[in-house]
């Protein structure tokens, strides 16, 4: 797997700079100001490219392709990077009696309030179901995962109710007390402060019905799912909402690279674009072998780049009836 320097420095920029999905609120539940609002203060950040090459190296050292650890780590380089971040410890293991009672994401020291942190991070890509109702929100678990293994009521229920209490244990207070002890400052025994950090996009149904979920930040990141026998109509009304842009065109997004918008130069680029008519052959093939849902970014040339307008899932038909039985699932 190539990391490029630029997709790097493109989706830093990303997580320092997107939206949460769900914004804090009273209403959540008892835990809910963990929920954080803006998870890196929106701060400008600068990167030297020999920082950039130095960084691809890392991950290209680790050999490990999973989305979620590739958000991670680019999470420890930027907290790493603020001047108030004074010491940073991350996936550390709790163990009692022979078992794991959890792991800590992230522990860092925050100078500004001279303070443990105990971040949790998520990145997630949810796709909302239709509803029948009227009513102007739905319900957590009407959003499920495109493999429909996941769903948004879970990942947030388990975030804040186990993940960010770990530290409330005699076991995790011990591996604090002896963090604080390198640290070099007088922070011996203090709670550490709690926070929840869920960012990605929600996506909507073509042409149905689907309010955001409950406590859904205004400002989401947001896109479209549409089944395989939708997108002729799907892509028809894309053309006609962005065609004072220009002629779209669409490329299939691999999971590395579901974190920033695509903004990618013409030159070498062009091979991996699509048309309207090549991405409808290529999503009958895709499903005709059974394989998961594709998100896909409608892009426009934009002198010498091509710029992503709108982004979408493209499901099997039979996907909503799995998802819909997912929904069901306790």
């Amino acid at each position: 797997m190539t990391y490029r320097i630029t997709q790097l420095y493109q989706d830093l920029q990303w997580i320092n700079q997107s939206p949460v999905i769900l914004a804090p609120s009273e209403h959540i539940n008892t835990t809910s100001p963990y929920l954080v609002k803006t998870p890196f203060r929106n701060k400008p950040i600068t990167w030297k490219q020999e920082e950039l090459e130095v960084l691809q190296f890392t991950l290209q050292k680790k050999q490990n392709y999973r989305l979620g650890h590739y958000y991670e780590t680019l999470v420890h380089v930027l907290l790493q990077s603020h001047p108030e971040v004074s010491f940073l410890k991350h996936n550390i293991p709790v163990h009692a009696s022979g078992r794991t009672l959890g792991e800590f994401d992230l522990l860092y020291v925050d100078q500004t309030v001279n303070h443990w942190i105990h971040r949790e991070l998520a990145v997630k890509f949810y796709l909302g179901l239709p509803s029948q109702s009227t009513q102007k929100i739905s319900a957590w678990h009407q959003w499920v995962g495109p493999n429909c293994q996941d769903r948004l009521d879970i990942k947030v229920n388990k975030m804040l109710t186990k993940q960010l209490r770990l530290s409330e244990y005699p076991e995790a207070k011990s591996i604090l007390n002896q963090l604080t002890l390198a640290t070099g400052n007088t922070i011996q025994g203090k709670e550490p402060i709690k926070e929840g950090v869920l960012q990605g996009y929600l996506f909507y149904p073509f042409k149905q019905h689907c309010p955001p979920p409950v406590n859904a930040n205004t400002h989401h990141l947001n896109g479209d799912w549409v089944t395989e026998s939708e997108l002729t109509d799907y892509l028809t009304s894309l053309t006609e909402s962005y065609q004072i842009k220009g002629q779209l065109v669409y490329i299939p997004l691999t999971k590395l690279e579901w974190l920033s918008p695509v903004h990618r130069p013409v030159i070498n680029e062009v091979k991996g674009f699509m048309s309207n008519i090549a991405l409808q052959k290529s999503m009958q093939e895709r499903f005709a072998l059974a394989q998961p849902p594709q998100l896909i970014a409608a892009c426009y040339q934009d002198r010498h780049f091509f710029n992503e307008v709108r982004r979408f899932f493209v499901v099997a038909d039979h996907w909503p009836d799995k998802a819909v039985a997912a929904t069901q699932e306790t």
